[in-house]
């Protein structure tokens, strides 16, 4: 199942970004690095029961693919 949505994000991702590859390879460092994200597991369990289809993953901004660590450093950042 992983291996399918994993293969479904890339196909999205691709179908996107294809004329651009500089932002292909931007959108999947950010989609990997946060599914990395061992303080994001809300992000991996939204996209295994189906609430994130792979095009919400590659369409979806970076807060909505940040976990609630990451976007209290952003918002902190933001802020100063």
């Amino acid at each position: 199942m992983a291996s399918k949505l994993a293969l479904d994000i890339e196909d999205c991702l691709y179908g996107m970004y294809k004329e651009n590859l500089r932002a292909y390879g931007d959108k999947a460092r950010s989609i990997i690095f946060n599914l990395k994200d061992t303080n994001n597991p809300k992000l991996r369990k939204r996209i295994l029961h189906g609430l994130l289809t792979p095009m919400d993953v590659v369409t979806c901004d970076v807060k909505e693919l940040a976990s609630d660590e990451k976007l209290q450093e952003i918002e902190k950042v933001l802020q100063e």
